[in-house]
């Protein structure tokens, strides 16, 4: 009786540990949240560029365009890629497009008078939205980090004139 109770013990752990170990292993959502606030005193607009390599082009996205003290948000989910996007003017909330932060090039015009553009690899310049070191970062939670940058006058006189004729 004693061997037969010996030779069961292993069964039972082993029955034990394969219920323990198929329990399912879910990835973390991870989130970055872009905020860009305009506090020039005008009109802000976006455009964010992506090389196309099969048409060997550069495909536009939709411009956004930044009212003075108003807010564009943009969540990404880093692991899965999904995009949420918006600007939020007052209480009310405009869904947009455009991922800023994964653009290869960055058109940024403040009213109609200066603009500047940048391109990766992202130079020095302190208003390049293309560098994440210039923005403020915040960790809200675990895997999620709120990185923010606030467009002021000093941005504005950082860029060259627009000219348009």
């Amino acid at each position: 009786m004693k061997q037969r109770n010996i030779w069961m013990l292993p069964l039972i752990f082993g029955a034990l540990s394969s219920f323990y170990s198929c329990k399912e292993v879910v990835d973390p959502v991870v989130i970055n949240e872009y905020r860009f606030t305009n506090q020039t005193g005008g009109s802000v607009s976006f455009a964010a560029f992506y090389r196309n390599n099969a048409v060997s082009a550069y495909l536009p996205a939709p411009a956004v365009v930044l009212q003075q003290d108003s807010t564009f948000c943009q969540q990404l989910d880093m692991l899965f890629g999904t995009v949420y996007d918006h600007v939020i003017i007052g209480d009310s909330v405009v869904v947009t497009s455009g991922i800023i932060a994964l653009a290869d090039s960055l058109v940024i015009r403040f009213g109609d008078k200066r603009q500047a553009v940048f391109t990766l690899p992202s130079d020095t310049m302190p208003c390049n939205l293309l560098n994440l070191n210039n923005y403020n970062s915040e960790k809200i939670k675990e895997h999620y980090t709120v990185y923010s940058y606030v467009l002021t006058e000093k941005d504005v006189n950082a860029t060259l004139p627009l000219n348009l004729d």
